[in-house]
């Protein structure tokens, strides 16, 4: 399924977009390039966010703590296509314009909007997802980074 991301109005705003780098628009500052993470799919009560990992962290141990929440590195699986199992790259940037709205199921802007970025619509699946999972939007282009191994942690079908 194709989905948009369409933002208008002459301010700013922060969006975090899934996808190649190269499918960015030229009208976006990139603040991190990194890989998307999250919550692991089959643990109850796991994080809805998927997050833009950067690809060097600046990581703090937090000793004494008694529970933690563990994050993980995201997966597409989309069987048989060559993007199966890729670990799929993510860029939190900003945008010129104030209002961002990912517009499903359309792959064309409200007139006046202008297309930030495009590609398919993912989520968790159904059955399999025992974590709740939420929509992104990952590029179309099969650009991957780290290995192409079946970890199944965050997923996205």
């Amino acid at each position: 399924m194709d989905a948009c991301v369409c933002v208008c109005v002459p301010f700013s705003a922060n969006v975090c977009f899934f996808h190649n780098t190269s499918a960015l628009s030229d009208n976006l500052f990139i603040f991190t390039l990194g890989v998307i993470g999250g919550s692991l799919f089959d643990h109850p009560g796991g994080a809805v966010d998927a997050l833009c990992l950067p690809f060097n962290p600046v990581l703090e141990n937090n000793p004494g703590a008694s529970y933690v929440s563990n994050t993980y590195g995201a997966e597409l699986e989309v069987q048989p296509l060559p993007k199966h199992n890729f670990d799929p790259l993510c860029a939190v940037s900003r945008s010129p314009r104030a209002t961002i709205l990912m517009v499903p199921a359309a792959n064309a802007c409200h007139p006046g909007w202008t297309m930030e970025h495009s590609g398919d619509l993912m989520a968790g699946h159904l059955t399999l997802n025992k974590a709740a999972s939420e929509y992104i939007c990952v590029d179309k282009q099969d650009t991957q980074i780290g290995s192409s191994r079946d970890d199944n942690c965050k997923v996205f079908l």
